[in-house]
């Protein structure tokens, strides 16, 4: 009997605190502060093995929630439309004078899921980020002497991975209870591509500002 009693009491304990945190999950949610954000992508590319990329100025747009979890931390999630890519610059073996340039033009709907510490009215975070792809194109072109000898574009959304996950780490500052602005570093961890020569990754890093519509 005691050890069914033992057992029954351990029970109802996990049980009770499942409870207060569904409770504490239901509160976060009901208390959370929705927003819309927009930012300045500086978008770039890592390759293995490494050529010339061009950093592309590019842009998002999106929605996120702030739930509370103390004074001090929160968890925010997020859905933003995010264009990024690169350009890439690679040289005909042993030759200076022909070039091939691959713009590389990416739309993705991220997902970020970020923890937040705010201190007075700055705040440092991390997370992780899963994307999936909405759109891959390019535009390629070869050069010869300074002449366009070649000029193609398309879709490369069979040559990429609809799915991408990025770490993501950032700082920001809350102006006031309504308006806040960030700088945040998104390192891919999974190439972008399917090709088993060439391995790209995604890097950007957005410059945002956030407007809380329902606090």
């Amino acid at each position: 009997m005691k050890i069914y009693k033992s057992i029954f009491i351990v029970v109802v304990f996990i049980f009770q605190i499942q409870i207060i945190r569904a409770q504490d999950m239901q509160s976060m949610v009901n208390d959370a502060k929705i927003g819309v954000k927009a930012a300045l992508n500086l978008a770039d590319m890592t390759v293995n093995p490494s050529h010339q990329i061009d950093t592309k100025i590019l842009g998002g747009l999106g929605a996120f929630a702030q739930m509370n979890i103390s004074d001090e931390i929160s968890f925010q999630p997020e859905l933003i439309l995010s264009f990024q890519g690169g350009k890439q610059h690679t040289f005909a073996p042993n030759v200076t004078d022909y070039e091939y340039i691959t713009d590389e033009k990416l739309t993705y709907l991220l997902l970020p899921l970020m923890g937040q510490y705010h201190f007075e009215q700055f705040y440092v975070e991390a997370g992780l980020q899963p994307a999936f792809l909405l759109s891959a194109n390019y535009h390629y072109q070869a050069i010869e002497n300074g002449e366009v000898v070649l000029d193609n574009q398309g879709s490369i959304s069979d040559q990429t991975n609809t799915f991408d996950l990025s770490f993501n780490i950032g700082a920001g500052y809350q102006i006031n209870d309504q308006l806040s602005i960030g700088m945040r570093y998104s390192k891919g961890l999974l190439a972008i591509n399917k090709s088993n020569k060439v391995s790209l990754k995604n890097s950007v890093i957005s410059f945002s500002v956030g407007y809380i519509i329902f606090n």
